[in-house]
Parts: C-alpha cells; structure tokens; sequence
C-alpha cells in the first residue's frame, strides 16, 4: 500500500513538471546561457545631456569654462551617431567674459559601460572686452574626442561621466572638459 502511494506522488509530480512545460520548448540547464540571436538589433533613438567644467587656451591664454551640452541621434548597441549642440560660458584668467557655441556630430563605439569616439564640430568663440559692448568673434572648425563611463544604468538609460578633448582649428583653441550626463 506504502508503494502505491509513493509510486502515486512520484507519477503525479513528474506528470505536472512534463504538464507545465511545453512540448516545443528546449531545456537548458540551469547553468547553461540560452543561445542569443545572431540578428542585429535595430536601431534606436538615443539622446544625451551633459553639464561639467573645461579647461580651454585660446592664443595661449587660460580659459575656465562651465560646459552644457545636449545631442540626438541612434544608437545600435555597438556603435552611436550623435548630432551635438554644446554651450560655454566663462572668463579667462584677466577677467575677460568668453562664450563658446558648438554644433558638430559624433561617432562612439560602444564596448558595454564603456563609450570611445570622436568628431568634427563648428565653434563661434566670442570674448566680451571691459572697454567695448561688441563683442570680438571668432568661427572655428575642430576635432573632438570623448570616452564615457556609465556610472549607473536604468534599462536603456545610464548616469556617465565624460571627458572630452577638443582641437579648434581656426579658433586656435584647444583643451579638455569633464562632465556628468544623463544618456537615454
């Protein structure tokens, strides 16, 4: 009778654990990864918001700059396009008032918390003089180049921080910024 009664609750439960799963579905073990699709995955809108501090030289004088920056573009998982809009505002180390508007595109390369890229951007370089209201100007083209770190990942957004350095061409303006952003 014992028998009976065990052979009953070993048939039931492996019948329920065979019940529960479905016939098409493959086991794996428990420490066995599931094979991933080989399809790509397709593209997805993707934007950044950053804000830090730059150290720029411009003809060779000091500048400090807060930075604010804002871009737009797609992100496949290995590899974001950004179109970039970036501003800077500051003083040299005379007290001279600088503005720096930026506009340009991006490349990054996506290796999992980490992002390398690089650039090419347009930069209007304006210094404020004591002595005058106008306002002496200045077009550039430059290169950029920036990695990230993700500090901090929610789904598909993360926290970075991120270092940039630039080389302004026509400005003849080159430095370094740091920033904290938002990516989603």
């Amino acid at each position: 009778m014992k028998r009976a009664i065990a052979a009953g609750i070993v048939a039931c439960v492996l019948g329920a654990s065979g019940a529960a799963r479905a016939d098409d579905e493959e086991i794996y073990p428990p420490y066995a990864e599931k094979p991933t699709s080989t399809t790509p995955s397709k593209p997805t809108y993707a934007g950044l918001a950053s804000g830090g501090a730059s150290y720029r030289r411009l003809f060779g004088v000091p500048l400090y700059t807060g930075v604010a920056s804002l871009g737009f573009g797609v992100d496949s998982g290995h590899l974001a396009l950004y179109a970039r809009g970036e501003y800077e505002g500051g003083r040299t180390d005379h007290g001279l008032q600088i503005r720096v508007i930026r506009v340009g595109g991006s490349a990054e390369g996506i290796f999992d918390r980490f992002r390398i890229g690089a650039g090419l951007s347009v930069s209007s370089v304006s210094f404020f003089r004591v002595t005058h209201r106008e306002p002496i100007e200045r077009v550039g083209v430059g290169l950029f180049g920036t990695t990230s770190f993700d500090i901090a990942r929610f789904d598909d957004h993360a926290l970075y921080l991120g270092v940039r350095g630039d080389l302004d061409f026509s400005a003849s303006m080159y430095g370094v910024s740091a920033a904290f952003g938002f990516r989603y």
